[in-house]
């Protein structure tokens, strides 16, 4: 889609292959890795804005919003979030994952132990 934009306002027809490429890279899912310095950078802010406490905030609102639960979000948060500290590109995102991760491990593991009901 971004590609197909670009073309119709007359973009630089040279860039757009490289920017569709680093749209079309940076989504968690996708298939095809990022090969760009741009794409790289693109994936990782991607990744990283997920991992943050708006990030996590996020996945809880996505998970009401499609008239779900908070052990909903938590699966969500154990399939996609936990994972993400192993999917970077650059030093810099690989020194910022490494804080955010506890962070959202404590979190979690904070979540899981309140919502224990005692009998």
């Amino acid at each position: 889609m971004a590609g197909e934009y670009l073309a119709s306002i007359q973009y630089d027809a040279w860039n757009i292959p490289a920017i569709a490429h680093t749209v079309y890279t940076h989504r968690y899912r996708s298939v095809e890795k990022p090969v760009t310095l741009e794409a790289k950078i693109l994936s990782d802010a991607d990744k990283l804005d997920a991992m943050d406490a708006v990030g996590i905030a996020r996945t809880f609102i996505w998970a009401g919003e499609y008239s779900g639960t908070i052990n909903d979000g938590i699966d969500y948060v154990h399939e996609k979030l936990l994972n993400l500290q192993d999917m970077r590109y650059t030093e810099k995102a690989r020194h910022v994952a490494r804080k955010r991760h506890p962070v959202l491990s404590r979190f979690l593991d904070t979540l899981k132990k309140e919502m224990v009901v005692p009998r």
